[in-house]
This record gives structure tokens, C-alpha cells and sequence, in this order.
């Protein structure tokens, strides 16, 4: 597998991404102008 491929297989929604979070579990994202606005707002409508 080269890495295009390796990088195409992942590659998920926020929703997907968010589904992996378990209780208990440590979230660190960026913030201000680093902040990830998709993840974030996932992570709120999931939690």
C-alpha cells in the first residue's frame, strides 16, 4: 500500500471520527483560529 492509499483509508467524517471517543476519555483540540469547528460541533451534538 503506498501511502495515498493509506491516507485514503483514513479519512472519516467528524461524526465517524467522534463515534471512536469513549467515556472517560481525554479530548486536546486546537483553539482560536486552530480550532476544528466540525469536530467540536460533532463532538457537542454526540456528547
Amino acid at each position: 500500500m503506498n501511502w495515498q492509499d493509506y491516507y485514503q483509508s483514513r479519512i472519516c467524517t467528524a461524526e465517524e471520527a467522534v463515534k471512536v471517543i469513549k467515556s472517560g476519555d481525554y479530548v486536546v483540540v486546537g483553539h482560536a483560529c486552530g480550532e476544528p469547528r466540525t469536530l467540536t460541533k460533532a463532538m457537542s451534538q454526540r456528547y
